[in-house]
Order: C-alpha cells, then sequence, then structure tokens
C-alpha cells in the first residue's frame, strides 16, 4: 500500500470543495452575526460564534441529507458508505467528528488519502465512508 498519485486529483477537489464550504459558511455566518448582533447589540464575537454553531450544522445537514455540501457538488464529488448506500445524519455527525480527529493530528488523517487505494481520509476509514465523483 504505497503512494497512489490517481488519488491526487480527488485530493485536490476535496480540498477545493473544502474551501468553497468554508467560504460560505464564513459569509452566511457574518451576515446573520452583523444581522442579529445590530438587531440584539450583541457584538462582533456573534459572528465568530455563528461560525462553530453553523459550521457543523451545515456539514452534518448536507452530507446527511444530500451526501455532499454545496462544495462538493461544485466539484462533483458525494461521499456513501463503503458499501454504495446512502449516508445518515448519525454517520454524518460520526465523520464530523473524526475529521476533528484527523485535522488534530496535524492533517496526517488528510494525507493518508494518497496512500491507499479507495482515496479515503483517516475520518473517512473510521467511518466507513467513501468519497466518489458524481
Amino acid at each position: 500500500m504505497g503512494f497512489q498519485a490517481s488519488n491526487l486529483p480527488v485530493c485536490g477537489k476535496r480540498f477545493l470543495a473544502y474551501m468553497i464550504d468554508s467560504l460560505l459558511v464564513v459569509i452566511v455566518s457574518s451576515i446573520l452575526g452583523l444581522f442579529f448582533g445590530f438587531l440584539l447589540q450583541f457584538t462582533e464575537d456573534f459572528s465568530v460564534a455563528m461560525i462553530y454553531i453553523l459550521f457543523p450544522s451545515y456539514y452534518i445537514f448536507m452530507f446527511g441529507k444530500y451526501g455532499q455540501t454545496i462544495g462538493y457538488k461544485i466539484v462533483k464529488l458525494k461521499i456513501e458508505t463503503e458499501e454504495g448506500l446512502a449516508v445518515s445524519y448519525k454517520l454524518a455527525f460520526y465523520r464530523l467528528v473524526a475529521t476533528s480527529l484527523s485535522t488534530i493530528l496535524l492533517l496526517w488523517g488528510h494525507s493518508v488519502i494518497l496512500f491507499n487505494d479507495k482515496g479515503q481520509a483517516l475520518h473517512d476509514k473510521l467511518t466507513n465512508v467513501v468519497v466518489v465523483k458524481t
């Protein structure tokens, strides 16, 4: 199980999808934070708090409902179980927790994509999920 050069394009697409989704969440959080912050006289910290609420909610909802986020849809990827079934909200939640673990490990959990034949990151392996092209 060595380096899998064929996984590089998917790895790049996954990163691009993450950047698109992050940008969307930050924009929506900022708009909501400014609106509710002005309306309810909260501080700018409210916008930051909105990010911490919306980011996980967005990923769990989108992956649980559609198997893909807006970023994944743009780059033509989706997630499903290794058996080819749709991902449940519960599994989407577990995958989000496992993604945090992948990130905490200094992104090592993400780099695993390049060294296995299914192109799975650590969080994919832990939750028996695969990323597929649409």
